[in-house]
């Protein structure tokens, strides 16, 4: 079974990939993101979920949820500061998550299978991540 050192390097090989899968996932949802923001939207989109997934990185390399919690805080605040919502973070979040457990069960992500697999093992609560994930929502929209 991976160790929490061997899932974050995992999570770090295949960072391009799932940010590209999370980017097409978050435009599919929402194709007006695409008119809206124009190109530059799906650069910084894709930008975006490549630090999500370094923060993420880190503190499972670390052992420490917080650092992730204290990334996303910042995420909320920064974001919320250029008027968009909370709500979309969370969403954000949510398709990230998705995104890491399909490739751990896709053929195509077999170098993912170590996520999967040792997630309970990891001491790296992913609960903590989808409890964080429904905070940041509004009550109105859960």
């Amino acid at each position: 079974m991976a160790d929490r050192h061997q899932v974050a390097a995992i999570l770090d090989k295949s960072r391009d990939e799932l940010a590209e899968a999370i980017t097409d996932r978050h435009y599919e949802l929402h194709p007006e993101l695409a008119e809206r923001f124009g190109p530059a939207g799906r650069s910084h989109c894709r930008e975006d979920a490549r630090y999500h997934l370094s923060y993420l990185s880190a503190a499972v390399a670390a052992g420490t949820p917080a650092f992730f919690t204290e990334y996303v805080g910042w995420c909320k605040a920064m974001l919320g500061a250029r008027r968009i919502p909370a709500d979309d973070l969370a969403e954000n979040l949510e398709i990230t998550v998705s995104a890491l457990f399909d490739r751990a069960r896709t053929g195509n992500g077999r170098r993912l299978r170590g996520v999967e697999q040792t997630r309970l093992s990891l001491r790296f609560p992913f609960s903590r991540l989808w409890g964080l994930m429904t905070t940041l929502r509004p009550p109105e929209s859960r």
